[in-house]
């Protein structure tokens, strides 16, 4: 499973030492995980995009609102889905459980605390439905696959359409959605849908039927590619009489 990770620490050396026992435990647990790390807190509010799970100490410089303080800041910012804490600030632990971690890692038992808390981190995502981060500028949108039928691209924005015909919008390009969610059975068919492969009812000609009866065409952009994907590619690519 692919898992984004910071680590958080002001101490370049300990930075290595996490790093290096993180990539052991992700073999352990069957993660893959993308790690950055970071020196300041400056440095992380500035970064574009969110993790999946935050791994930082407690203090910084001595001033106590650098740290828990700082997260409660966070709350509700979609900066990270789980926060494990990893501090040799053992006197602050009931402090920092107030702002819900999942797991309070000693650096004196590093090792030991530190498998515990990946082991918990891990049962959770695995509990949980696959879930894509979407970006718009500070705000995130946390999206599941399944409750998308397809994206449609509408000028700035994007409609993201449910299997109920609900829809949402979001600013962004869907080139970059196509990226995000290629993984999950989506397909792009035109220059404005990305679709989900698992609302496709059947296909005429150029236009693709959903479950609900809904539809949308595939363009001679796309054709070659999504018929293709689809399983239903020929080598005459569509009889184009009457297609039209």
């Amino acid at each position: 499973m692919k898992v984004t990770v910071a680590i958080l620490d002001q101490d370049a050396a300990f930075r290595g030492v996490l790093l290096e026992n993180l990539m052991k435990l992700a073999d352990k647990n069957d993660l893959e995980m993308k790690i950055t790390t970071f020196e300041t807190l400056q440095e992380l509010d500035r970064y574009e995009f969110s993790f999946d799970l935050l791994l930082m100490d407690t203090d910084y410089s001595g001033r106590l609102k650098d740290g828990i303080d700082w997260i409660r800041g966070q709350k509700y910012s979609g900066l990270y889905g789980s926060l494990i804490y990893v501090s040799d600030h053992e006197e602050r632990v009931f402090e920092a459980v107030l702002t819900s971690p999942l797991a309070f890692v000693r650096k004196a038992n590093l090792e030991e605390d530190l498998r515990k808390a990946i082991v918990k981190f891990t049962i959770k995502i695995t509990n949980l439905p696959a879930m894509v981060v979407v970006p718009e500028g500070r705000r995130r949108y946390f999206i599941i696959p399944e409750d998308v039928m397809y994206f449609y691209s509408s000028g700035h924005y994007i409609e993201v359409t449910s299997p109920k015909g609900e829809i949402t919008l979001i600013r962004g390009k869907l080139a970059e959605l196509e990226k995000m969610f290629c993984g999950y059975g989506f397909l792009r068919v035109h220059t404005s849908y990305v679709v989900n492969l698992k609302y496709v009812s059947h296909v005429e000609k150029k236009k693709i039927i959903f479950s609900n009866k809904t539809s949308c065409y595939i363009s001679d952009k796309f054709r070659e590619y999504a018929w293709e994907k689809l399983g239903i590619y020929k080598y005459e690519k569509i009889n184009d009489e009457g297609a039209d």
